[in-house]
């Protein structure tokens, strides 16, 4: 199945020659291949709303508590997990890259200062999230 089209083939890693093609005969074509469904696609790269609500109804102190380290290191925990399955499919995503590592640092700000303060809700916190062993 090729696509049918004219273009310059660009796909040299697969083992084909850099040339016009007047029709594609690459099986599946990397130019004219379809786009992924929507809900296959994470563009935003960061937690939807529901899962962020989700979140926060497990890890809050209270019912009006959403801002209380538990509550921060959860949530980034989350948006750390989906931009690390990011950067592996997208490795020269350079300005993601600096986005994580600026992630992981206030995790590990705020891990920090509930290991000072509150030693127990620090060691149940890291227990739930699976971050240290």
């Amino acid at each position: 199945m090729s696509c049918g089209e004219a273009h310059v083939c660009i796909s040299r890693g697969l083992g084909y020659d850099t040339q016009l093609f007047t029709e594609c005969e690459i099986p599946v074509c990397p130019v004219s291949a379809a786009p992924a469904a929507e809900s296959e696609r994470n563009l935003n790269m960061s937690i939807t709303p529901e899962r962020k609500s989700q979140v926060i109804q497990e890890y809050r102190r209270d019912e009006k508590d959403t801002g209380s380290p538990e509550v921060q290191v959860a949530v980034l925990t989350n948006r750390i997990n989906e931009l690390t399955q990011h950067l592996k499919r997208q490795v020269k995503d350079h300005a993601g890259r600096r986005g994580l590592l600026q992630m992981v640092s206030k995790r590990r700000s705020l891990l920090e200062y509930l290991r000072r303060v509150k030693p127990a809700s620090y060691v149940e916190l890291i227990g739930k999230l699976g971050l240290r062993k």
